[in-house]
């Protein structure tokens, strides 16, 4: 932890100094530019889709692992009736009910 804030102090004293010698807007864009091409950089290094395809090669229905996570209260939010409707029902006969008692509910409102 000292460590760490030690660093941090160091770095921000050398802002300030960078700052001072070439004027704060062309310092906060180096940082800002250096951050965004991290990112970026990052991003293209660990590629999470790939990293996400790879997990699905192993364990295809993952997403069924943690659905004893899930609140019991969640399916009287809006959002999770919306995913309901477009994505767990995949027949139209059977949206047809479920979107009738969606809507007679939303006007309850």
């Amino acid at each position: 932890m000292f460590t760490a804030g030690a660093t941090g102090v160091i770095i921000l004293l050398a802002i300030l100094r960078l700052s001072s010698k070439w004027g704060i807007k062309k310092v906060l864009i180096t940082i800002g530019l250096v951050y965004v091409v991290g990112i970026i950089t990052f991003y293209f290094v660990s590629n999470p889709i790939k990293l996400v395809e790879r997990v699905f090669d192993y364990y295809p229905h993952i997403d069924q692992y943690f659905g004893f996570l899930e609140n019991s209260s969640v399916k009287f939010l809006p959002n999770f009736w919306l995913q309901n409707h477009f994505i767990g029902f995949p027949k139209i006969e059977l949206k047809e009910p479920f979107h009738l008692s969606m809507q007679t509910f939303s006007l309850q409102f």
